[in-house]
């Protein structure tokens, strides 16, 4: 029987193994997904928050600039394809927690770095119909350039693509059925060139890769219904709360370190709906009436940088990485997929503060 040879097989069919392939197709190249298509990847849980500007130490995202404009030119381009809607500008509020972090927030205030991410002059907490449901005794902020990808819309319907031009399998694959050639790769009765494992926190068991410092962290989202009108705010304290429409939200998500268990944890649930509770207003917390429609979770691949995992075996340059997006995903991949294409195929170089090279300095 013939062998089918494809230029990549890309292993996985999260945000970053369905970016990777839409890049390489648009070069032209044959390419090859495959999914186990079964479970939840944390791709498909995450509710898709791009905001450069995180953490109680409010610290931007090196290059942010250089992210957003890649990341609003490939969903465009998406968009513009497939005639559908998938990525949108967001209001979002952080309600300061603690002294420390109100003090950075006023200190990136001063920093021009920022300008263009937070609104420090004459910002209304109460901008784009917004309900302040939550305490907020130490004052709040208003964050600038956050947008949001309907990251589950955006995975099946470059599923559907893929399927369509027969160019996506859904199977598991062990590694044992992985045999390296003195060029290239083979999986059964297919060949490729490269091989790219986009699988996140599975690269714990993967005998090629499993060396290099991913963090599993495991996350909980919940979705909720209510009367109340919720406006469309994104709200930050620690949680985020994000209005899906007038009167359906998502809370989260929590962080679970090194928990591989992909079932949603009830102890999560409790945990959430307690922080929720106590973080509104007193007069919301009696008048607001939520139901739980929906419990959630995934596991992201972390890493200890914050950093992502790309780059080429060292010994076997047939195979790859890219990997270890954690929560930063959404931002960070359409700008790192178009430097990994480049790097696979025309042998530029890849971004030093991603590259998996950086480890072994």
């Amino acid at each position: 029987m013939a062998l089918e040879h494809y230029d990549v097989i890309i292993i996985g069919q999260g945000l970053a193994g369905s970016l990777l392939a839409w890049r390489c197709h648009t070069r032209n190249k044959k390419v090859l997904i495959i999914d186990k298509g079964r479970g939840t990847n944390a791709s498909g849980v995450a509710a898709g928050i791009i905001n450069p500007v995180t953490g109680p130490r409010v610290v931007k995202q090196a290059n942010a600039d250089a992210y957003l404009l890649s990341a609003g030119n490939l969903y465009r381009n998406l968009e513009s394809k497939f005639n559908t809607s998938l990525y949108c500008d967001r209001s979002f509020r952080r309600i300061f927690q603690t002294d420390e972090e109100l003090d950075y927030w006023l200190r990136r205030c001063h920093d021009p770095d920022y300008d263009n991410f937070l609104k420090c002059q004459n910002h209304d907490s109460n901008e784009s119909n917004s309900v302040n449901l939550f305490k907020d005794p130490m004052g709040s902020g208003m964050h600038a350039n956050v947008m949001q990808l309907d990251t589950p819309k955006t995975l099946q319907m470059l599923k559907t693509y893929f399927q369509q031009q027969h160019a996506y399998i859904q199977e598991s694959i062990d590694y044992e059925d992985v045999e390296l050639l003195e060029v290239g790769v083979r999986i059964g009765a297919i060949e490729a060139d490269h091989l790219v494992f986009c699988d996140g926190y599975a690269v714990i068991n993967n005998p090629w890769f499993k060396h290099l410092p991913i963090k599993p962290a495991k996350g909980d989202i919940l979705s909720f219904e209510t009367n109340m009108n919720l406006g469309s705010q994104i709200q930050s304290f620690g949680r985020w709360f994000l209005p899906v429409d007038n009167h359906v939200f998502k809370f989260g998500a929590n962080y679970e370190w090194h928990n591989y268990d992909e079932t949603p944890s009830v102890m999560a649930k409790k945990q959430l709906i307690k922080e929720f509770s106590r973080a509104l207003k007193s007069r919301f917390q009696r008048e607001f009436p939520f139901q739980l429609k929906n419990h959630q979770s995934g596991i992201r691949a972390c890493t200890g940088d914050r950093n992502a995992l790309i780059g080429t075996h060292p010994e076997y340059r047939q195979l790859s990485l890219f990997n270890g997006f954690g929560t930063k995903g959404c931002l960070t991949i359409p700008r790192l997929s178009e430097n990994f294409c480049s790097h696979l195929f025309e042998n530029t170089p890849l971004d030093s503060e991603n590259s998996i090279n950086r480890l072994s300095r």
